[in-house]
């Protein structure tokens, strides 16, 4: 496998918080660069190593690694200032609270970021400042540097900046006590996110507003950004091909779909919202396996340009009812890329969900469907009859999880159970 390949796919075990495969997928490329003698991909290497310790908040191993790096780049002569290693180093001083020492890298670092008229790593600079601000429990003046980012962020059309900064000034805002602010700033960072084009990043930014909104008792609200943040979920589980990729982003993102559950089930007491929530994250991996056949091979570049344009009309789109819809095409659209004449998922009103009136009168006076919600700090069971839906709370996941090892121990040993 090639260098370059394993230490992505160390950064890919990173976001899935596999932290151990992610240290040695890139230990393994360093040693290999290392032996080959290449000073940028250890370079490289070493500052995601630094990165992700830093992110872990293990500061101290983060501030080792990240020397490693600089030294390397300080040895070569064509390498340059390294502006990501000395943000890892920044952050990992801030959190070790060596906050004059950080000062006076960051200070080096923002006037070498203008010297060069780096922008985006000016803006990081202020970011970094803020979190320095704020370290000294200055919170006010950790706002104002932040402001500072928006503006360059504004004035560079730069909103990939304008979505860390919103996040960050939500965050602050959040810990002052301030939600009305919180929340504003939370959608600032949502809607600049969006525009940025990362599809990925949106989910979370969405979750993070909801979380807001039920903080401030905007329940209904909520229910909206959730629905929202799920249908770009949507979007992204049809655009990866197999089974264990879609199941990867369902497990990264469960969060989402467990606290939207949790806040219908405590604040509506809905079954039938519950359901939808349920079947639309399990619903959809076993629809696309039932769409899934040969590759058709005419008109391939034609549908994947369709769809790469209906992906851009889902970043631009500003309402929850346009997203789905443009969610709904998307998968209508993702399932001409395979030929099955045995199934009819591609009739038109195949990406509709059954409902739960048809579940209930496909039962038998005697059936029951049990749907499960494990998490913290509270679990959920959906209980589904022909003649009644109720949502019941369970216990933590945690406790969960103890009985289930416990019952499986003693069925093993052959006990009483």
């Amino acid at each position: 496998m090639a260098v370059s390949a394993l230490a992505q796919l160390g950064i890919a075990a990173f976001y899935d918080a596999d932290l151990e495969t992610a240290r040695q997928d890139l230990v393994t490329a360093l040693a290999a660069a290392t032996k080959a003698g290449d000073a940028g991909a250890q370079i490289r290497f070493l500052t995601m190593l630094g990165y992700g310790l830093a992110e872990s908040k293990m500061y101290e191993q983060a501030l080792a690694y990240i020397e490693n790096p600089i030294n390397i780049a300080t040895a070569t002569s064509d390498a340059g200032y390294q502006f990501p290693a000395q943000e890892v180093r920044i952050a990992a001083l801030i959190g070790l609270k060596q906050l004059d020492t950080a000062q006076r890298v960051l200070a080096e670092f923002l006037m070498r970021a203008r010297e060069t008229r780096r922008t985006v790593h000016e803006a990081n600079a202020l970011v970094l400042a803020a979190d320095l601000a704020e370290a000294r429990n200055d919170r006010q003046a950790a706002l104002a540097i932040l402001q500072q980012a928006i503006d360059l962020g504004e004035s560079g059309g730069l909103p990939r900046v304008l979505a860390s900064v919103y996040a960050r000034a939500a965050e602050i805002h959040r810990e002052s006590g301030n939600l009305e602010k919180a929340e504003r700033d939370a959608e600032l960072a949502a809607a600049s996110t969006q525009s940025s084009g990362d599809l990925w990043a949106v989910p979370q930014r969405l979750q993070a507003l909801a979380q807001l909104q039920v903080a401030r008792g905007r329940y209904a609200e909520a229910d909206r950004v959730y629905d929202r943040a799920e249908a770009f979920l949507d979007a992204i589980i049809g655009n990866v091909s197999t089974v264990l990729e879609k199941t990867a982003v369902i497990t990264a993102s469960s969060q989402i779909y467990s606290q939207h559950f949790a806040m219908i089930a405590e604040k509506f007491n809905d079954p039938q919202k519950a359901y939808t929530i349920i079947e639309q994250v399990r619903g959809r991996v076993a629809a696309d396996l039932l769409a899934a056949g040969s590759m058709a091979p005419a008109g391939a570049k034609r549908v994947e340009r369709a769809i790469s344009r209906l992906r851009l009309k889902l970043m631009a789109a500003r309402s929850t009812d346009e997203v789905r819809s443009l969610r709904d095409e998307i998968f209508m659209t993702e399932q001409t890329r395979s030929i099955n004449p045995g199934v009819s998922v591609l009739k038109s009103k195949s990406r509709e969900m059954v409902g739960l009136e048809q579940i209930q009168r496909a039962l038998s006076p005697s059936a029951a469907l049990l749907e499960y919600v494990i998490a913290d700090p509270n679990s959920y069971c959906l209980t589904i009859s022909r003649g009644e839906s109720r949502i019941v709370r369970l216990g933590s996941k945690a406790r969960i999880e103890g009985l289930v090892a416990a019952y499986l121990k003693a069925v093993k040993a052959k006990l009483a159970v």
